[in-house]
């Protein structure tokens, strides 16, 4: 979801069935070592 639409990070959390986007952004930079909002980034300059 993060790459194929511009939805803010706390309706995407709610879609994936997570608590919130604190939490959303904690998992995902534990996983990826980058925000969501930076990798979003970084994955939008790719095009």
């Amino acid at each position: 979801m993060l790459r194929e639409t511009d939805l803010p990070l706390d309706v995407i959390a709610a879609r994936t069935g997570l608590r919130d986007a604190t939490y959303l952004v904690r998992r995902f930079r534990d996983r990826y070592g980058i925000t969501p909002q930076r990798w979003r980034h970084s994955q939008q300059a790719r095009l």
